[in-house]
C-alpha cells in the first residue's frame, strides 16, 4: 500500500517566517520546541513519517527545514547534505536550504553561487527569497545593495547609531572606557570610588540591571577603594584605572553627595553599535573594524512591575548582527504555557540565575532590556536599552 499524505490532504507542509527561539542552546536532556504552534506542527509531520518504512528525499528534506527551525544546525546539515538531489521533484527548495546552510558554515561564495541561479526566476516569491541571501552575501562582503531584493527603493538604515547619550540631570555622572573613569560633575569636591573584580556572565545573570541596583554593594567590602578630591574650578575628570585591574571584568562604584552609581566595566575591544528603534546590534573589532561572528548574546527583560525575566539569547551573524528585540507571540485564543523554573531543592535561596522565561503575553509589559555581548577574544559588554515600540 502506497501512503501519500499530502496526495490525500492528510498532512500539509507549513513554513515558518520568521520564527524566533527564544533560547539557543538545548536545557535538560531533550529538545523542547516552546512555540506551541510549531510543536504540533512538527509532531504532524513525525507521526505522518512514522507510517513509511523509510524516508525519501522529499522526506528528508522536510525533516531537514524543521531541524534547522529548532537550532538543531549541525543535525540539519547533515541531513540536508546526504539527500540526493536526482530523487527530488523540484530542486528549488532543496537549493535555497542550501543557500541557508552556506550562512552557518561561513561559505559566502557558496550562498551567493547558488542564489545567483535565480536572480531572474519567473516567481516572484522565490525571486524575492533569493533576492534576499544575495543581498545578505553583498552586505557581507562590504558591497553596496543600491535597491531591495525585489527592485523597490531601498529602506532607511536600520543599523544607524544613536546619537550621542545626553548629559542628566544627577549631581555625578562617569563613563569607564579606554581604560580609564570619565567623570563630570557638579557642586561637588570629593568621591570616593570603588572597585569589584566580577564575573561577567554570572554577574550579569545574576542582576541584569546591576546598574540600577548599587545598594547591594554597600554591605560588600570593595577589593580597592580610593577617595579622589575632585579640582576647583573644574567639571571633568579621568580617572586611570589601577594597573591590577587594567585587563579584569569590574564593578565600578562611585559614591558623593549621598549617592551611589555603578557601572559594569569588562575589558574588551568590542565596537557595539544598537539601534534601539528596530532591536537590532551590531558587533565590530574596536581594532580592525571587521564584524565580530558568533558572539554570544544574553538579553533579560524588566517588567513595569518590577519583575525580571529570561528574554532570549542567540549569536550574532556573519555580519556581526543580532535582532535582540523580536519574539513569536501566541495565535488569538491559544492557551499560554506558563513558564517553567529551573529546579532547585527545597528550602534553597535563589541564587539569582533562575529567571524564568518571559510569556508571551508579557511582551507589552516589557520596560528595560539589558544586554550581554560576549565574545571569545574581543572580551564582554553590557548594554541596558529600552524596547522597540511595537
Amino acid at each position: 500500500m502506497k501512503f501519500e499524505p499530502l496526495e490525500f490532504d492528510l498532512y500539509e507542509h507549513l513554513e515558518y517566517s520568521p520564527l524566533i527561539n527564544q533560547r539557543a542552546h538545548r536545557l535538560g536532556r531533550e529538545w523542547r520546541i516552546a512555540n506551541q504552534e510549531v510543536l504540533a506542527q512538527y509532531q504532524r509531520l513525525l507521526a505522518t513519517l512514522s507510517f513509511k518504512p523509510a524516508l525519501g528525499s522529499t522526506d528528508n528534506l522536510a525533516v531537514a527545514y524543521y531541524l534547522f527551525l529548532q537550532d538543531r544546525v549541525e543535525e540539519a546539515l547533515g541531513r540536508l547534505k546526504a539527500i540526493p538531489t536526482q530523487d527530488l521533484d523540484t530542486r528549488i527548495q532543496h537549493d535555497y536550504l542550501r543557500g541557508q546552510a552556506a550562512f552557518y558554515e561561513g561559505d559566502t561564495a557558496t550562498a551567493r553561487t547558488v542564489a545567483a541561479t535565480y536572480r531572474d526566476y519567473p516567481v516572484p516569491r522565490w525571486k524575492q527569497l533569493f533576492g534576499e541571501v544575495l543581498s545578505q552575501v553583498d552586505e557581507i562582503d562590504g558591497k553596496p545593495t543600491a535597491t531591495s531584493p525585489d527592485g523597490s527603493p531601498p529602506q532607511p538604515d536600520r543599523e544607524r547609531q544613536q546619537g550621542a547619550l545626553s548629559a542628566t540631570e544627577p549631581t555625578f555622572e562617569f563613563k569607564v572606557e579606554n581604560l580609564a573613569i570619565a567623570l563630570t560633575w557638579r557642586n561637588l569636591t570629593q568621591v570616593t570610588v570603588n572597585y569589584y573584580l566580577t564575573d561577567p556572565e554570572f554577574s550579569f545573570s545574576s542582576n541584569p540591571f546591576v546598574s540600577e541596583d548599587a545598594s547591594r554593594f554597600s554591605v560588600i567590602k570593595p577589593n580597592q577603594s580610593a577617595s579622589v578630591t575632585l579640582p576647583p574650578g573644574k567639571d571633568t575628570l579621568s580617572i586611570p584605572l589601577p594597573d591590577a585591574y587594567a585587563r579584569a571584568n569590574l564593578l565600578v562604584e562611585i559614591v558623593g553627595a549621598g549617592q551611589r552609581k555603578t557601572q559594569a566595566y569588562h575589558a574588551n575591544t568590542l565596537k557595539l553599535a544598537v539601534t534601539e528603534n528596530y532591536g537590532r546590534l551590531e558587533v565590530r573589532d574596536s581594532g580592525t573594524d571587521k564584524p565580530i561572528t558568533k558572539g554570544y548574546v544574553k538579553v533579560y527583560a524588566r517588567l513595569r512591575n518590577g519583575t525580571v525575566r529570561f528574554f532570549k539569547d542567540g549569536y550574532t551573524d556573519l555580519r556581526g548582527r543580532f535582532d535582540y528585540a523580536s519574539l513569536n507571540g501566541t495565535a488569538e485564543g491559544q492557551p499560554v504555557p506558563p513558564p517553567m523554573p529551573l529546579p532547585r531543592p527545597a528550602g534553597a535561596p535563589g541564587n539569582g540565575l533562575d529567571h524564568q522565561m518571559l510569556k508571551p503575553n508579557e511582551l507589552n509589559a516589557v520596560e528595560k532590556l539589558s544586554l550581554l555581548v560576549l565574545t571569545e577574544s574581543n572580551g564582554a559588554q553590557v548594554r541596558e536599552v529600552t524596547p522597540p515600540a511595537q
